[in-house]
């Protein structure tokens, strides 16, 4: 092989470099419409993931916002119950204190 090597004059190269050069451009060639195809069919997936993702998540976060709203409206209700029972009691509270400040009234 050294032998044919050393055989080849200098400018004979080109000319016996070209149909192997010739053949690597080819393979890079085909190699890079592989690539961007590989790159194409990527982003589409990609494209696709994230339009679910983003549907995905707008429905958890319009499920979350709808089960903070009814939470709320049940701690409103409640918070007005408790409101309303703690009335009763100060009523109760202030009939029974007058009505006791009134007999003390009336012993004196």
């Amino acid at each position: 092989i050294f032998e044919k090597l050393n055989g080849i004059e200098p400018e004979d190269y080109a000319v016996l470099a070209e149909p192997h050069l010739s053949e690597v451009r080819q393979c890079i060639h085909e190699l890079w419409n592989d690539l961007m195809t590989n790159e194409m069919v990527f982003m589409n997936q990609l494209e696709e993931i994230n339009n679910e993702f983003e549907r995905n998540l707008e429905e958890k976060v319009a499920s979350f916002i709808e089960t903070v709203q009814t939470g709320f409206a049940k701690l409103r209700d409640v918070v007005e119950l408790h409101n309303e029972k703690l009335i009763e009691m100060a009523l109760i509270y202030t009939e029974r204190s007058s009505k006791s400040e009134g007999s003390r009234d009336q012993n004196y």
